[in-house]
């Protein structure tokens, strides 16, 4: 029963990122940054802007057809160190709900613009020129009578990421589902469904590795010597002649970077360039969904203390993270930053 209720809940998360995707490609690129509340990014401003209004909406009525279908509330956390969540459906006499975490626009300076200038109605500049990599990544728990509080990373077993603007020709999954333990694309045009792989490579100096320190800095939700840690891992990982990788990726949005760095299928020997990811203060609308969908994959995902990301509460905050295609790389991600911490 939860097998079946689980299966059309991860392909519900799949169609949510591509009507996602076609809503906001839809919206002419000028019109996309107007600063707009959303639910799940309520403080407005430079962090919620129409596009991610508009996507948050796409998700929620799919989520409500979802909750018919498999008679179960559904409840999209908001804001777990505060309780905060929408409910969605109402089923008389069921006591269990399936949570879900829900990012429609992981990325909105991508799809809305960064520092653009709209006081001028007869002038505005638009800045929404950029590489174009936003996604959609939603996550869910199976069916539970747990509160909030009590919910770990590791509960939430079934995700996807969907890319919202992926490219003509195939570089990378264009989306990456997990359900049942394993992780896969679906084909956008037939529906079949391919597994997903990290890569085998063993040495980090023929790979890359994502390099995300942008939350170091934040001033609300970062410690204090959370600057001085990025300086001191970017000083260890970019010697390439030493211990460090072939590159340092950096893209501003993390489930874009999973897609495009770190899975693929091994179709005729094809495995990605990207062997590991290291992020400081992460965010858990990003982690939540890429947990899953890299150790459904062959990954690892683990705090600075090697301890698995899975084991972490929802309300313990903001870690900081490794990722890693194998455990030969996970030893040597995490030797970099023993030594930074030393």
């Amino acid at each position: 029963m939860v097998y079946d209720v689980m299966k059309q809940v991860a392909q519900t998360g799949h169609d949510i990122g591509q009507a996602v995707s076609k809503e906001i490609n839809n919206i002419p690129r000028h019109k996309r940054g107007a600063k707009v509340a959303s639910v799940l990014k309520p403080e407005g401003g430079a962090n919620s802007r129409y596009a991610d209004a508009v996507g948050e909406e796409v998700g929620f009525e799919a989520l409500k057809s979802l909750s018919v279908n498999i008679e179960y509330p559904i409840s999209v956390i908001v804001n777990p160190q505060k309780g905060e969540v929408l409910k969605i459906g109402y089923h008389h006499g069921v006591s269990e709900t399936i949570f879900c975490y829900f990012d429609a626009v992981d990325g909105t300076i991508k799809v809305a613009g960064l520092g653009s200038d709209t006081s001028d109605p007869e002038n505005e500049i638009h800045r929404v020129g950029n590489n174009g990599a936003w996604a959609t990544g939603i996550a869910f728990t199976d069916p539970t009578d747990k509160n909030l509080s009590d919910l770990f990373v590791g509960d939430f077993k079934t995700a996807a990421l969907v890319d919202g603007n992926p490219r003509r020709y195939r570089a990378s999954p264009i989306n990456a589902v997990v359900f049942d333990g394993v992780t896969y694309e679906i084909d956008e045009n037939t529906d079949e469904k391919q597994s997903l792989f990290t890569s085998s490579q063993k040495d980090i100096g023929q790979g890359t590795v994502s390099w995300d320190m942008f939350q170091a800095l934040d001033l609300n939700t970062a410690p204090k010597d959370a600057k001085q840690l990025a300086l001191d891992i970017y000083g260890e990982i970019i010697d390439r002649n030493k211990n460090g990788p072939f590159d340092i990726v950096r893209l501003y949005g993390s489930m874009s970077e999973i897609l495009e760095q770190f899975l693929e299928t091994r179709i005729d020997g094809i495995e990605p360039q990207g062997v590991g990811s290291l992020a400081l203060n992460e965010n858990l609308p990003n982690l939540v969904p890429i947990t899953p969908i890299v150790e459904g994959a062959g990954g690892y995902v683990v705090g600075f203390d090697g301890h698995p990301i899975r084991h972490m509460k929802l309300t313990d905050g903001r870690p900081n993270v490794i990722i890693a295609s194998n455990e030969t790389i996970l030893e040597s991600l995490e030797e970099l930053v023993n030594l930074a911490l030393a």
